[in-house]
């Protein structure tokens, strides 16, 4: 038998702490960035919280500046066609929310490459979800913050 060598340092006890979660409703950030996660298909937004005031349900953990992410999901070669209308439509109500061009992938695209959605104002709705046991916040829903 091998002699296991952790060559690290942690104290479960004292290291992990209970998440602080934001409480679910609509909050104003704005975009920190937009990227392409082409392994997973998705335009990933970057929204860090501002305005707001306010703290997360362990009442120290200020709501304004954390950051959070929304993903748009694009259609896969496999989805059905079925799934991939979903997707679009999806996708085309999120722009038309957004105030945003994306009708096409050079849209999109040059609007990641271009970064000509950062620094865009946003309404987000923030809502908590379990997975195995463990919460987390997510961005439900998110709009240009002029509607």
């Amino acid at each position: 038998m091998t002699e296991a060598n952790l060559d690290m340092d942690f104290n479960l006890e004292e290291d992990v702490l209970p998440v602080a979660l934001i409480p679910n409703g609509w909050f104003e950030g704005v975009v920190q960035a937009v990227s392409y996660d082409q392994e997973k298909r998705a335009i990933v937004w970057q929204v860090g919280l501002q305005n707001n005031g306010g703290f997360c349900n362990d009442d120290a953990t200020e709501i304004d500046g954390k950051v959070m992410y929304y993903r748009n999901w694009l259609p896969r070669p496999d989805d059905t066609d079925e799934k991939k209308g979903n997707k679009k439509r999806m996708l085309k109500k999120f722009a038309e929310k957004m105030g945003v061009a994306m009708n096409t992938p050079i849209e999109v695209m040059t609007g990641i490459n271009e970064a000509l959605w950062m620094g865009k104002e946003v309404r987000c709705e923030i809502a908590t979800k379990e997975y195995l046991g463990e919460f987390s916040n997510e961005i439900k829903n998110m709009t240009g913050s002029d509607d």
